[in-house]
């Protein structure tokens, strides 16, 4: 089973209660409220990305970047060892907003494929040593789809390329046989999040889903919420019992 990000949350930050959340609004400016709200209108899983043993968790945390600034909301994570940890500095802020999963298991690129499968996947490895590669702008968009980028130096596993349903790259143009894997992400992610939004209709968040997300997001918008959430409790909430 992967481990989400949000495990970590005690259960008030990510399970809906309209109280609590109207007390907590009383807290954030209607300005901010506004922008969580447009900002989850643009959110889809349509699209993720797949880090696969990736050595320099650096390189982790640029694509988890990249990928919510495209407004992906979920990231897969099979880590080298252990679990990825936020990195404020290079993320900017971007672990927040964003649902990351990660399959620590020996057997997590097998795992973590099939999970996207059963969600309705595509999965792409990408790589450059197969001769019927996709590109960007010819990758098929017609159902959702997970790129899996893999290790800086191997590329991406023998159990990846097997499970796979299809390769994408890049088209280059000079000596260098490779870009930088954060780059790799934001050039593949642009192209084909340009076209999925154009196309698509139906990729956007249903109406559970952003309510439950806004939730959890307010969260993030308020100081030492764990005080505030024993402030409500005591204050508030007992004091109507």
């Amino acid at each position: 089973m992967p481990i989400k990000n949000t495990d970590s949350f005690l259960p008030y930050r990510t399970t809906f209660n309209p109280d609590l959340m109207d007390f907590i609004l009383t807290m954030i400016t209607i300005e901010r409220q506004e922008i969580l709200k447009k900002t989850i209108e643009q959110r889809t899983k349509y699209c993720c990305f797949v880090a696969e043993k990736l050595l320099d968790d650096h390189n982790v945390h640029a694509v988890v970047r990249t990928s919510e600034c495209l407004g992906f909301q979920d990231f897969y994570n099979i880590p080298f060892e252990g679990t990825l940890k936020r990195n404020r500095a290079i993320t900017r802020g971007a672990f927040n907003w964003t649902h990351i999963y990660n399959y620590p298991e020996s057997n997590g690129s097998v795992d973590c494929i099939q999970d996207l499968k059963s969600k309705g996947y595509r999965v792409f490895a990408s790589t450059l040593h197969n001769e019927n590669n996709f590109t960007p702008e010819t990758v098929p968009i017609d159902k959702p789809l997970a790129i899996v980028l893999g290790n800086e130096h191997a590329g991406v596993s023998d159990e990846v390329m097997a499970h796979a349903d299809g390769f994408i790259q890049i088209p280059m143009y000079g000596f260098t046989e490779s870009y930088n894997v954060s780059v790799a992400a934001a050039l593949m992610g642009y192209h084909i999040n340009e076209r999925v939004r154009s196309h698509h209709k139906e990729i956007y968040l249903n109406a559970l889903e952003k309510r439950n997300l806004y939730y959890e997001w307010l969260w993030f918008s308020i100081k030492n919420p764990d005080k505030v959430y024993e402030y409500w409790k005591r204050e508030i909430r007992d004091s109507k019992k």
